[in-house]
């Protein structure tokens, strides 16, 4: 027989839930975490790091998850992943469980971890002075004068070439030199 409540109150008695539920019905987290750390010993780290803030229940569902992957495939492939998900400070189980649909092999830890590497440049990635144009600047009586026509870099000229627009590089020669008839004249640069 359960004590009276006032009306909306609950009186539950946690011994009436089954044995093997019980953790289920009470969002026992130290329970998830035993299950897991039975599982392996990076799993158990994994669920630690998963429940490890200040609102573990509401990462619950993602660490039944993390154990119901260990179910579905070997404890031993959701170990491996698990180390180098630790590793790269991947903390989401739902990327967990893409990589082992995709069967990936797991990237094992080693010294060049956690450094920053340099990628290559990609193709279309051209230095500044490509698209530019060059001057030759002289000073005079005090200031930097342009003194000669700007000349356009050849690596670009010669791509306008090879795509038919020649016509481009000599509008933008005969453009750059009247340019360079106003700026020598009045403008100094510095």
């Amino acid at each position: 027989m359960y004590p009276r409540k006032p009306p909306g109150g609950r009186s539950t008695d946690v011994h009436d839930y089954p044995a093997e539920k019980a953790a289920y019905a009470l969002r026992d987290v130290d329970a998830i975490l035993r299950k897991a750390r039975d599982k392996g010993h990076h799993v158990g780290l994994y669920a630690e790091r998963l429940l490890g803030g200040p609102l573990p229940w509401t990462r619950m569902r993602q660490a039944y998850a993390l154990l119901g992957l260990c179910d579905k495939y070997t404890p031993g492939r959701v170990e491996a992943i698990c180390q180098s998900a630790l590793a790269f400070d991947l903390v989401s189980v739902p990327r967990i469980a893409r990589k082992l649909k995709a069967a990936a092999k797991p990237v094992m830890p080693c010294a060049a971890m956690g450094k920053v590497v340099q990628l290559p440049l990609p193709r279309f990635a051209r230095p500044t002075q490509h698209f530019g144009t060059t001057w030759d600047l002289q000073p005079e009586g005090g200031r930097l004068m342009a003194t000669k026509t700007p000349v356009l870099n050849p690596e670009l000229v010669s791509a306008l070439k090879r795509l038919r627009l020649g016509r481009i590089a000599e509008s933008l020669l005969s453009a750059s030199s009247s340019l360079t008839s106003r700026t020598s004249r009045s403008t100094s640069c510095c």
